[in-house]
């Protein structure tokens, strides 16, 4: 016989609208989803909502398309307009929907009238919108510096917002609207009815309660999956936290909606930078977005390798196309040592560059002055896989109302695919989604659990208990480290059939004969058991949609040794991966509109 809930869960906590992750899109939406006070919203976040997420330091506002900070754009503005976007299908080589992009362009200001009235700076002194503009200068380090055109006239394309305390303000703005909050709360699984979501289980990390959640709608605002790969030039563990975005977005949501019966797209597919050596950070630091890399034999790889600029080829970030020139497997990268060299920075550079730093979180001004400044001798670069291909990768979005397939259950920001690179298109989703709620809330029933989710929530809870009862066994983070660099090993930017197979071979095996091995002395490192396994389901995700597609698209994104070019005639689609109802996995190929 099954347990009653209460008998099941140290709390349950019912809610209106339930929000998992109190980033830039978890607390955009229920900030717009509480302008009506009749609706309870309930924020579930692992960390907490000041400092929670993927905001930490991102400098700009993605206005995309040139004309829209000052005009509105026109009602006939088309998916063929919006495929030519900055992080439109074009340059993403058609893995991101231009009907997505359209709804997204359409919404760019609203979060800007938000950040303002919560206080957050967005305006010259002058009361100008503060603006930058796209790479202007073919090959130019210019990303944060403004080039007029032929008039005179700096034509804007993105609006800086003062990144340093947007979170303090929206937390701020969340609390003080009502919403409820739950810190340290690490969501570890969603509850569905008949394909519709009907709640989440969630655990404190601290007091190792184990909280159930019920809700008329679900917004899974996780982030993206920062930790498959491994950061190689640190020692275990602090090379599982070394990443350019927020370590602990281990892809959890993703996970838990996978396991749900939601659709997954494009899961082959890899985030690369270039960093700073020792910085494990792009926006400041400056490799390829201040300054020019050059070779040893002082070659800006930049004039080299013209053909790798991204209005040619496309990709995802502009010095990652010039690193791996001429091919993927002959790259500069392998046979130089790679460095940018700000020794003759200019005044308007270095002020540019330190005002970037001024608004984003301190770190990256800290190593600056810790270096001694921007001039200093040149700096060596390094290639960095912080993840799979963020806002490209993740839970399918349908609609311009962000809905799943699961019904109830929404997407948006890192852990949505189709969308684009994310950064603040995260605030214009969470807006998106919250007023959507706000509109169809009182529509929907209130769930009402039967035998089979007090079934889920019983499992869950055995689940979540039998680390802390075993003693001396397997380690979390060992395993973790282990399991990163299988990705590394195995997978990684050149993959080819027979390594991906193993990889897949040694992920099953760890899920079976480990997992269960795994033990756990504080809710703490209970939490870390339970990353590593959704980081193990989603690398063997990882590597069986890279082995199904047989060609390579938007290298090295993905790129198969054994299929070193495109196939647009087999392959322009992207792959779909759902659990069925039996707990095997499918994929299959889908066009995106």
């Amino acid at each position: 016989m099954t347990a009653k809930l209460d008998q099941l869960a140290d709390e349950v906590i019912e809610t209106d609208f339930l929000v998992l992750g109190g980033g830039l899109v978890g607390l955009m939406a229920a900030l717009r989803a509480r302008r009506n006070k009749d609706i309870d919203v309930a924020i579930m976040e692992r960390g907490t909502i000041w400092y929670g997420g993927n905001a930490i330091g991102f400098d700009d506002h993605n206005i995309e398309y040139p004309g829209i900070i000052e005009h509105p754009l026109p009602r006939n503005f088309s998916p063929e307009q919006a495929a030519k976007g900055e992080f439109g299908a074009r340059r993403m080589h058609n893995i991101v929907s231009s009907k997505l992009a359209v709804a997204e362009a359409k919404n760019y200001i609203k979060p800007l009238v938000v950040l303002e009235e919560i206080g957050v700076n967005i305006r010259e002194d002058d009361g100008t919108l503060k603006v930058k503009q796209t790479q202007k200068i073919p090959g130019g380090p210019n990303w944060h510096r403004l080039v007029p055109d032929a008039t005179g006239k700096i034509e804007g394309d993105k609006v800086f917002y003062r990144g340093s305390d947007v979170k303090e303000k929206l937390a701020n703005a969340v609390i003080k609207s009502g919403a409820r909050i739950f810190n340290r709360t690490i969501l570890t699984s969603l509850i569905t009815r008949d394909g519709t979501v009907v709640g989440a289980t969630g655990l404190n990390t601290r007091t190792g309660k184990l909280l159930v959640f019920l809700a008329k709608a679900v917004l899974v605002a996780t982030g993206d999956m920062r930790r498959l790969y491994t950061y190689p030039w640190a020692p275990f563990p602090n090379n599982l936290f070394l990443n350019s975005h927020f370590a602990g977005t281990h892809g959890g949501g993703i996970a838990a909606a996978f396991h749900a019966g939601a659709k997954l797209a494009n899961m082959e597919f890899l985030q690369v930078y270039v960093v700073a050596a020792g910085a494990c950070a792009t926006s400041a630091a400056g490799a390829g977005m201040y300054w020019r890399l050059q070779n040893s034999k002082g070659e800006f790889l930049e004039e080299k390798y013209q053909g790798g600029m991204l209005s040619k080829i496309g990709g995802h970030f502009p010095p990652t196309n010039f690193v791996f020139s001429p091919n993927i497997d002959n790259p500069e990268f392998e046979n130089e040592v790679i460095t940018y060299d700000t020794s003759r920075a200019t005044d308007d550079e270095v002020a540019a560059c330190y005002f970037t730093c001024a608004t984003e979180y301190p770190r990256m001004l800290k190593l600056h002055k810790r270096a001694g400044g921007i001039r200093k001798a040149p700096v060596e670069v390094r290639v960095f896989i912080p993840g799979l291909l963020s806002g490209v990768v993740g839970v399918l979005n349908l609609n311009e109302k962000a809905e799943t397939s699961v019904k109830n259950l929404f997407i948006a920001g890192c852990a949505s695919s189709s969308t684009g690179s994310s950064g603040s298109k995260a605030m214009v989703w969470g807006h998106i989604v919250g007023d959507h709620v706000r509109d169809i809330i009182s529509d929907i029933k209130k769930p009402a659990l039967r035998a089979g989710q007090l079934q889920q929530v019983a499992a869950e809870k055995k689940r979540l208990l039998a680390p802390l009862q075993r003693k001396g066994g397997v380690d979390p983070l060992e395993l973790e480290d282990y399991v990163r660099n299988i990705n590394m090993n195995y997978v990684n930017v050149r993959k080819v059939e027979p390594r991906l197979k193993r990889a897949i071979a040694v992920l099953q095996q760890l899920r079976n004969e480990i997992v269960p091995l795994l033990s756990a002395a504080s809710p703490h490192e209970l939490a870390h058991v339970l990353e590593v396994q959704d980081i193990i389901d989603i690398s063997e995700l990882h590597a069986r949609a890279s082995l199904m597609r047989t060609e390579s698209r938007m290298a090295p994104s993905h790129y198969r040794v054994d299929y070193p070019k495109p196939d647009d005639a087999n392959w322009a689609s992207i792959i779909i991966t759902e659990q069925q109802i039996d707990g095997e996995t499918s994929y299959a190929r889908e066009k995106l509109a």
